[in-house]
């Protein structure tokens, strides 16, 4: 017993032995490796790889187009309208000087005119009559006549009448071009000037129609009317005569036509009756004179007070 006791003993003492061998040696070995560890410098380069991600804000400014919109103001150039200045001196016959200043302030004034001529029958017979009631008149003459009754207008100028223009052709010069429109005023001024001497001081345009182009391009002042006969729509020398004398007024001027032997006939009786009523039968431009009005050139006047 006491053997076997022993034996265990010694067994356990051996078991012992061996497991404290077996823990030394892991203890050395864990040392010996914390030895190795410690003097070998296993230098692990970790390389840290720092992703840098460049977060790119793109700003997309929208910028609010204002659009002004701006007013054109367009404006048409037209062609420019050049004229030529004619004298608008107040001319009359020096042989009338005497009779104009005696019925200064004395005589009612009335101007007649007289339209689309020369009309050799019919404005001869006028001019044989305007001596009767020291008469003048002033003829707006159409440029295409006057070459062919030319003696008629001399006779007219030499006694003292005033010689206006009527265009050309008789065209409304309102609807024409500038060109056009120049043509007639400058080609009535020549064939007047080539056979009285001296260029038309007033216009008066066909069918009384003007607007700015007309009067830039007259050059010269532009005579309408206050009193029309309607001569040419009757062909009355009766009717002519009572509308002179039912609308006749101090500085007056009085719308015919010399085409007509019925025109010209009226106007002969209404100076017959008006020279009892007071009245001095003269020129546009005399009756500016003895109104003391200077005409202006592109201004339109239909009577002169």
């Amino acid at each position: 017993m006491e053997s076997k006791r022993v034996r265990i003993t010694s067994a356990i003492m051996a078991l012992m032995l061996v497991m404290l061998t077996l823990l030394g040696c892991t203890g050395n070995a864990a040392q010996s490796t914390d030895a190795t560890s410690s003097s070998e410098t296993t230098t692990a380069s970790t390389t840290t790889t720092t992703t840098t991600t460049t977060t790119t804000t793109t700003t997309t400014t929208t910028k609010k187009l204002t659009t002004t919109k701006k007013k054109t103001t367009t404006t048409v150039m037209q062609e420019k309208i050049t004229s030529k200045k004619y004298t608008t001196t107040q001319v009359y016959n020096p042989d009338r000087g005497a009779y104009l200043e005696s019925i200064k302030g004395n005589k009612k004034l009335i101007a007649f005119t007289f339209d689309d001529g020369p009309a050799p029958a019919y404005t001869n017979k006028l001019l044989d009559n305007l001596d009767r009631f020291n008469a003048r008149v002033t003829f707006f003459v159409v440029g295409d006549r006057v070459g062919k009754y030319a003696e008629t207008l001399k006779r007219a100028h030499n006694m003292g009448n005033e010689i206006g223009s009527h265009a050309y052709d008789h065209s409304d010069l309102t609807k024409l071009s500038n060109a056009e429109l120049m043509k007639q005023i400058e080609k009535t001024n020549k064939e007047v000037e080539k056979v009285i001497g001296v260029a038309p001081g007033l216009l008066r345009p066909p069918y009384g129609s003007y607007n700015d182009k007309v009067k830039a391009a007259a050059g010269v002042p532009v005579i309408t009317w206050c009193v029309d006969t309607l001569d040419w729509k009757y062909k009355d020398k009766k009717k002519v005569c009572d509308n002179i004398i039912k609308n006749a007024r101090d500085g007056a001027i009085v719308l015919m036509h010399d085409l007509y032997p019925s025109t010209v006939d009226g106007a002969i009786m209404a100076m017959d009756k008006l020279q009892h009523e007071g009245y001095a039968f003269v020129t546009v431009s005399e009756l500016a004179y003895l109104k003391g009005k200077t005409l202006q050139p592109g201004k339109v006047y239909n009577s002169i007070k």
